[in-house]
């Protein structure tokens, strides 16, 4: 769990992992060059399970999940963020879930949404089957990071690390490549207290997460194994983030899509009835806009 200036809620984080039900795991916290609090707060615990890392300077939230993951040394890698709080029965529920789905590389849950005085907001719906999740990466990330529990082999038997260079959106990187080899999946359980507030990155750093995203969403066009134009890949961008489309364009948006089911239908490589359906959605989208 990376922690920089994370004092205001860091203790919530800390004991609702602390009193998990399932209680055979290492937490690894990392003070990433905090200058409040964070460290002592921490340092406060001694419970034997903790493992405190501590940066001088701070190298990025992605940067040291790299770090915590490559020095854990269980079976499994379980995300959780320094302002959210993880419900008691969430490690017992992720673990024997893994235990039982040995296919199954990693997993998200839904989650409630609180705002920064704890208060509920609202409860995810996320869907749960792997083909549906494997398209619907095409246009956002599919699971609330922070929810995420995952094999620790895709780390060292297949080098799946963060890609730093993705910055605000490294999650989303992680989780498209992880599904391109791996089968992933959503619990429908509620499993995270998700906090909302002004200083996390999805909303401080709106403008340039969803830039990154946008470099995610392009990248996932070689899936397709069709050559695209400049043009087209600009138009497919407007499509999927639903910017809304030129109605005078309209045919040539519908010309990309079927180009690209095209492709698909020979390759298979998206469940082909749930690509359509996507690709129906957002041109019915698109013409409301």
């Amino acid at each position: 769990m990376p922690c920089h200036n994370s004092s205001y809620f860091l203790r919530q984080a800390i004991d609702s992992i602390l009193n998990q039900i399932f209680e055979d795991f290492e937490f690894i916290l990392i003070d990433d060059g905090s200058s409040d609090s964070t460290y002592s707060i921490i340092s406060e615990y001694s419970d034997s399970r903790i493992r405190l890392l501590s940066n001088k300077y701070q190298k990025g939230n992605f940067v040291c999940r790299n770090i915590g993951m490559l020095k854990a040394i269980g079976k499994y890698v379980c995300v959780m963020d320094s302002d959210d709080i993880s419900l008691p029965h969430r490690l017992q529920v992720q673990y024997e879930f893994m235990e039982k789905n040995k296919h199954i590389a990693l997993i998200g849950s839904n989650v409630e949404k609180i705002n920064s005085e704890g208060k509920s907001l609202a409860f995810t719906e996320n869907m749960t089957s792997y083909s549906l999740l494997k398209v619907c990466l095409l246009k956002d990330s599919v699971c609330v990071h922070p929810s995420t529990f995952f094999r620790s082999n895709i780390i060292f038997s297949h080098g799946f690390i963060y890609n730093k260079n993705m910055k605000y959106a490294a999650d989303y990187d992680f989780l498209v490549r992880c599904s391109q080899r791996f089968p992933i999946k959503n619990l429908s359980q509620v499993l995270l207290k998700y906090r909302l507030h002004s200083n996390q990155i999805s909303i401080a750093k709106r403008k340039e997460q969803q830039a990154y995203a946008d470099h995610v969403r392009l990248k996932q066009l070689t899936n397709f194994n069709v050559k695209l134009t400049q043009n087209e890949r600009r138009q497919y961008l407007s499509l999927i983030t639903n910017k809304g489309i030129n109605p005078v364009e309209q045919p040539n948006y519908i010309k990309l899509l079927n180009k690209l089911l095209d492709a698909n239908y020979a390759s298979r490589y998206y469940c082909h009835s749930k690509l359509y359906l996507l690709f129906e959605a957002l041109l019915a989208n698109s013409y409301k806009l």
